[in-house]
């Protein structure tokens, strides 16, 4: 697919970036004060200017991260964009990332740089193009086709597991040899074969007999893996749904893509005669472990409804499927909350999401009495439901107006099994109903029958 813009929507655009053109001003940065403390940190490496490729883009970013500013150097001074001046140029690449063409090939980030560099080539006179015929020629062929693959901490398969919009692979010894033996064979020299060989086996260290989620992307190299991020998090997602630590709160799963579990961990050092005897590194918790699927398993999750959610993920036809993904999403981040009032929090928000038409109903006896409905057995269980949900809210009611720590786990517990098996249910009558509004009218007909 070549990138194009709507003729309507390239005059906008087009008209924009050139009052932004007219805009660009010389830096009124002050210079940076020495800070008068600056820690000893280890320096693994130092860049040169010989290291320096092409043409150097400063930003401006503020504490929590955010971009504030963009300047080049044009002859001796440094121009660019700050103040009011640069929001609109942000909001400008933000509309262009937004056009269908855009939205899943091409990155934010990149189209930042795209236009900034159509700034700078039209100031030097180095192009006529107009800022969407810049952008499309140059993004086209940032276009290639990709497989990305997200490595899963904690997460090993016996064979391939599609989810969603990926797929989840063992990586294997021999995949990743497939990987690592190609590079080394470039190798010229006996040093760069030795630092390439223990770089590469601490990769291995962390890879080999897990698994990951490959996904293919045609997009620009950016945007193609922040894709198939975003898909490898909504695949491991879904699966979190049928793992252990989503049945009990004493359990967690940290099967996320690998970077992002978050396992607290912590070091002592200890000396004794002022001499260092140990340095010991410990986890914080240890209520998780690597989750393991032999292919039977895998199976058997397929066909108890991960199939059936990766199919409504991939095509949501109906509100009910996207009220249904949305609140299993939510539900799968209470496996990797850390605590107990976390857990609950994200618990009792995803049934809410599912068991209430509006924030106008009365909230407890309504998802008490639905979850009741469509989960109990027998009328005995069902009052144990409803009992068991206005625990919950009474947990999370102490600990949000009290400050009461949330330790009562066999309610917990009880609570966390009956919303799985009442969003299983909704799951299997997925196709049933068109809308949430359809299936609650349903459930509340039987409380009257």
């Amino acid at each position: 697919m070549t990138l194009e813009f709507h003729p309507d929507a390239a005059v906008s655009f087009n008209a924009r970036g050139n009052s932004l053109l007219s805009r660009i001003r010389r830096s009124a940065a002050e210079p940076q004060r020495p800070k008068e403390f600056r820690p000893d940190l280890y320096a693994s490496g130092h860049i040169t200017e010989d290291d320096i490729v092409g043409e150097i883009t400063r930003t401006t970013v503020d504490a929590a991260g955010s971009e504030l500013a963009r300047h080049f150097i044009e002859g001796s001074v440094e121009v660019g964009l700050e103040g009011e001046d640069y929001q609109q140029f942000a909001k400008l690449t933000e509309s262009l990332q937004r056009t269908p063409a855009f939205e899943r090939s091409v990155s934010q980030k990149r189209l930042k740089e795209v236009t900034f560099d159509w700034f700078r080539d039209s100031r030097r006179l180095a192009t006529r193009s107009t800022l969407t015929e810049y952008i499309a020629a140059v993004c086209n062929a940032d276009i290639r086709d990709y497989e990305v693959a997200i490595p899963i901490a904690m997460l090993s398969v016996e064979a391939p597991l599609p989810v969603g919009r990926v797929v989840i692979r063992p990586l294997t010894k021999e995949l990743l040899d497939a990987w690592f033996h190609p590079r080394l064979e470039r190798i010229q020299t006996d040093d760069e074969r030795r630092q390439l060989e223990a770089h590469l086996t601490r990769k291995r260290k962390e890879l080999q007999g897990y698994s990951a989620a490959f996904v293919r992307v045609r997009a620009e190299c950016t945007r193609a893996e922040e894709v198939a991020l975003e898909e490898a998090e909504a695949a491991v997602g879904l699966l979190r749904y049928f793992a252990g630590a989503s049945l009990s709160a004493r359990l967690a799963c940290f099967c996320v893509p690998l970077g992002k579990e978050n396992v607290h961990r912590f070091q002592a050092i200890s000396f004794r005669d002022g001499s260092l005897e140990k340095w010991t590194e410990k986890l914080a918790q240890t209520n998780w472990s690597c989750w393991t699927l032999p292919a039977a398993e895998i199976n058997h999750i397929r066909t108890t409804r991960l199939d059936a959610l990766s199919e409504i993920y991939r095509d949501p036809r109906t509100d009910l499927h996207q009220r249904i993904i949305d609140a299993v999403l939510l539900f799968s981040r209470v496996s990797i909350a850390h605590e107990l009032s976390g857990k609950l929090v994200l618990l009792l928000a995803s049934l809410e999401s599912l068991f209430l038409r509006n924030q106008d109903e009365p909230i407890q006896q309504n998802l008490a009495d639905r979850l009741a409905l469509i989960t109990g057995s027998d009328l005995a269980e069902r009052k144990e439901i409803v009992l068991t949900t206005k625990r919950a809210y009474g947990l999370r009611s102490r600990f949000i107006h009290h400050a009461q720590a949330i330790d009562d786990l066999s309610v917990m517990d009880k609570f966390m099994v009956y919303a799985w098996r009442g969003i299983y249910n909704i799951i299997a009558n997925r196709n049933q109903f068109a809308t949430l509004e359809a299936l609650l009218e349903k459930i509340d007909e039987r409380k009257l029958a």
